[in-house]
């Protein structure tokens, strides 16, 4: 066996595919072999006595001083990459291996710059898939045939509600979250694709990980090799349940439309027949009195008991054909109209009737309300929302236990207030803020479309009023504010002028008004529950004390405060607030620093604290 001699070693050099070097513990190139002037676009003689960070791109410096270290500390670095700089501008990424020997570095770099754009490129590729997945909502899958593997996309993993940083499935788990009824269904499509079909699409119902119900469209085609062999199984996957939900409303809605005209047909039957009925009637109960005048007997009083029931009846059923009516005639189209919302009320009740009285004993307070500008139809579709989503809510709970209860009061604004309370579980502090969206829901799949209370709003805010929940355990209060149409003279507060006037602000209207029945008594109290509209007033308006609540959604009383003060700095003398945590942690800064009531507090504790207010702080004016 004969050495190489130099040239040979030389040429055996030149014709490897990678770079071989020497450095000392600093970097400092030593030996080189052929090849590096190609890489870098310098020369070898160029190279020898320099250290090679001085070529390292910036962004991977560290990383490369970071090697070095690891390689003096005798450790041995494979697969490092970091890129390299050409003369000509151009960036050069090498894959280095490397261990040390005697003192010196000695390493194996191979040029990965096509790679590394490749998988560059792949990963932009990827990138954009996601996106297009996530702005079309249509996720992919697919399953390599030879081996059984399958892969999802982010988005699907999260539409069978996982993270996309979980284990892949297995075909069998993935079928495994079809519901139980559909899951053969699903089979006999794939196998009817592997067998010859090729295409399938079919909707069908999923159970994800958290056992919420959806509908989802799969679609999947079969890709073969040159010889016909199914390869792969590949397709789209789309969550379609409030498409489906939306398309099911909508069919509601015509076949309303075909209702509405088949009941305007019935009521006018219902009323031919029942307009002689009422007049028979009334003549057989004139002519019983009249023979009733002269002799009483037990036959003439007994047949009057019968009559007045029969009366009473027909009235019923005329009230119920003229609320139909109402309902039915009313054109949605149509500019808005003075209506009194008691009228609403008692056609509410009297249309739900048959829905909550099997699921609920329902209590009612029908106070006097101003007019509204509204719709007369729209307005009981509100109402009848309200009304059949507590009786849902309620039902488990059985007959007995159930309540349901409609009151309705005029503020001190002169708006109209209408509050639906019912004593369920309630609904989850976490869903409160979104069950007024489209299609959210908390019902099972088909019992609910998550449109009613979106509609309801959009409704109500569009003739100018709010609507808004407060739930806990045991009490969900639905409340409805409308203003008084023109014309109509706010209810007047009975109050005492001498008595010093305090604004209460709390979200919950519960705490609010208990709040106020502590300090009655020597107080003009007006709540607001809404913390902007309170900002707004403590501007506008005189008082002489105010009372806030420091957590509330959209403003914390800190910042209610903080801003008003900037326009009116003697509030802050005048103001005392209400906390159930430590208000110090929410407290902005630069915030002033003002007494806070910690909750639960009782009646003497709030005097006291107000009567010390008031005897050493002035009323700001507005």
């Amino acid at each position: 066996m004969h050495p190489l001699t130099d040239a040979q070693a030389r040429r055996t050099l030149e014709v490897v595919p990678v770079l071989l070097c020497h450095t000392d513990a600093k970097g400092q190139f030593t030996w080189l072999s052929p090849g590096w002037e190609e890489a870098l676009g310098l020369p070898e003689e160029s190279l020898l006595g320099r250290v090679c960070t001085e070529f390292v791109h910036p962004e991977d410096l560290e990383a490369t001083l970071e090697a070095l270290s690891a390689l003096n500390s005798g450790q041995t670095v494979n697969d490092f990459e970091n890129r390299y700089r050409h003369t000509n501008g151009s960036t050069v990424w090498l894959r280095w291996h490397a261990c040390p020997s005697d003192g010196l570095i000695i390493a194996a770099a191979s040029v990965v710059t096509t790679e590394r754009t490749q998988r560059e490129r792949l990963r932009e590729q990827r990138d954009l898939l996601a996106l297009s997945e996530e702005i079309a909502g249509v996720g992919h899958w697919r399953v390599e045939l030879t081996t059984g593997q399958l892969h999802w996309s982010p988005l699907t993993f999260r539409i069978h509600g996982l993270a996309h940083t979980d284990p892949q499935p297995t075909m069998q788990e993935a079928v495994g979250f079809y519901h139980p009824d559909d899951r053969p269904q699903v089979d006999a499509y794939i196998r009817d694709s592997l067998e010859g079909t090729e295409v399938f699409d079919f909707e069908l119902r999923l159970v994800r990980a958290d056992k919420a119900e959806r509908i989802v469209r799969s679609r999947g085609i079969v890709e073969r090799d040159e010889l016909g062999k199914a390869m792969f199984l590949v397709g789209t996957f789309q969550d379609i349940t409030e498409a489906r939900m939306l398309q099911r409303r909508l069919q509601d809605s015509e076949r309303l439309g075909s209702i509405s005209l088949l009941a305007a047909g019935i009521a006018h039957e219902i009323n031919n027949p029942l307009q002689y009925v009422f007049a028979n009637i009334g003549l057989a109960q004139e002519r019983l009195e009249q023979l009733r005048t002269g002799n009483a007997s037990p036959w003439t009083r007994e047949l009057s008991a019968l009559l007045n029931d029969a009366m009473h009846g027909s009235k019923q059923v005329a009230r119920i054909v003229g609320d139909l009516k109402a309902f039915m005639n009313n054109d949605p189209g149509a500019a808005p109209k003075p209506l009194d919302p008691i009228e609403v009320l008692k056609t509410t009740i009297s249309m739900s009737r048959a829905e909550v009285r099997q699921r609920a004993r329902l209590g009612e307070s029908l106070g006097p309300l101003p007019k509204v500008m509204a719709d007369y139809a729209e307005m009981i579709q509100v109402f009848v929302n309200l009304l059949t989503n507590a009786a849902h809510a309620v039902e488990p709970m059985g007959l007995e236990r159930a309540r349901i209860r409609i009151s309705c009061c005029t503020d001190a604004h002169g708006w109209a207030v209408v509050e639906i309370e019912d004593n369920g579980p309630g609904v989850p502090k976490q869903d409160q803020h979104r069950i007024f969206e489209p299609f959210y829901t908390t019902k099972p799949l088909g019992i609910g479309s998550g449109l009613g209370l979106h509609i309801s709003r959009s409704i109500v805010e569009r003739r100018g009023g709010r609507i808004k929940v407060n739930s806990t355990p045991g009490l969900t209060i639905f409340q409805v504010r409308m203003p008084p149409a023109p014309g109509q003279a706010p209810e007047e507060v009975e109050q005492d002028s001498d008595l010093p006037k305090v604004l209460i602000v709390d979200d919950d209207a519960r705490v609010a008004r208990t709040v106020s029945r502590m300090l009655e008594s020597t107080y003009q109290c007006v709540v607001e529950t809404e913390p902007k509209v309170a900002l707004v007033r403590v501007l506008t308006e005189h008082f002489d004390l105010v009372i806030c609540d420091v957590m509330m959604p959209g403003m914390t009383g800190w910042e209610l405060i903080q801003a008003a003060s900037e326009q009116k700095p003697k509030l802050r003398d005048i103001t005392l607030l209400m906390s159930g945590a430590d208000p110090e942690k929410h407290r902005p800064l630069n915030a002033p620093l003002l007494p806070c009531l910690e909750k639960p507090f009782g009646p003497a504790e709030l005097r006291e604290h107000a009567q010390r207010l008031s005897r050493t702080a002035q009323p700001y004016s507005v």
